[in-house]
């Protein structure tokens, strides 16, 4: 899920730079990409988590968790496309690991919300 979320970004370059540069001038169409791309994006990952969950993960929970996922994805992806790399020097793999790993300890209950 976090390389798909990865890849949707690389093939969406043009609007993910004008979402961040140039769409507040236009609040409907800013509400659109919210509601219909950004919302949608974390509603599917919020359900995937969910089915996927070894304990019951209510909606809000899953909706942080998702939170984390497309925000570190999000802003991961933002900064290699804006130095060409990430400036860390974390590669796609090392990253996509650090997600995986968090999740399963979420989902081991290693990591206690409010922690």
């Amino acid at each position: 899920m976090v390389r798909a979320g990865l890849d949707r970004l690389d093939q969406d370059k043009d609007l993910s730079r004008m979402i961040n540069k140039d769409l507040r001038q236009f609040p409907a169409a800013l509400d659109l990409v919210r509601d219909e791309e950004i919302g949608a994006i974390h509603r599917a990952v919020a359900t995937w988590l969910r089915a996927r969950s070894p304990q019951p993960l209510d909606d809000r929970r899953a909706q942080a968790l998702a939170t984390v996922m497309v925000g570190a994805a999000a802003n991961f992806w933002l900064l290699g496309d804006i130095f060409d790399e990430h400036p860390a020097g974390v590669t796609t793999d090392e990253f996509v690991e650090a997600i995986v790993g968090l999740i399963e300890a979420w989902f081991a209950g290693q990591v206690k919300s409010g922690a």
